[in-house]
């Protein structure tokens, strides 16, 4: 969730999703209940591939989302749709590789910021991915964490983050 951020989003679909409904339809369900919907923007994705994505039309300039068979990706306040675009070549392009998926992602935002990322140059903004997984040998950590880093008002978010995520990746 983006965009006037709802993180009760979270459990809400999380809770929906468990209970049986598709993704899709929990995504509905949450948007449907919020009086500010049309401020946000939220993105959800299930294990059995079920997805969902809203942008809502009060977002900021330019702000979309993009769906593929085993991703949902949404941006606001981006330089424009090709950002998105290649975030999704990137993220694409290792689909079949041995890559972890927090290697995959981080590699995808460096594409969307390398392509110009967010509109708004140099201001302090933030950044963070966070993957779980506590499937046996899936994890690189064995409370399922594969990765947690969150760049909190940086001018350069996405770059720390990468940066970070590279002196890890040096310790792996």
């Amino acid at each position: 969730t983006q965009a006037s951020t709802r993180v009760a989003y979270g459990n809400e679909l999380l809770d929906l999703i468990e209970a049986g409904t598709s993704a899709d339809a929990a995504l509905r369900q949450a948007v449907s209940r919020d009086d500010r919907a049309s401020h946000r923007q939220v993105g959800v994705i299930s294990l059995d591939g079920t997805r969902g994505q809203h942008t809502g039309d009060s977002t900021s300039v330019w702000a979309g989302h993009r769906t593929g068979q085993n991703f949902v990706t949404q941006g606001n306040l981006l330089v424009g749709p090709h950002v998105l675009e290649a975030v999704v070549e990137s993220f694409q392009s290792s689909e079949n590789s041995s890559r972890h998926l927090s290697d995959r992602l981080i590699e995808a935002l460096w594409a969307g910021q390398q392509a110009g990322g967010d509109a708004r140059k140099g201001r302090l903004q933030s950044a963070a991915v966070v993957v779980a997984d506590s499937r046996e040998g899936i994890s690189r950590r064995h409370d399922g964490i594969t990765v947690n880093i969150n760049v909190c008002e940086n001018p350069t978010p996405v770059a720390e983050l990468r940066r970070i995520w590279k002196i890890g990746r040096a310790h792996v």
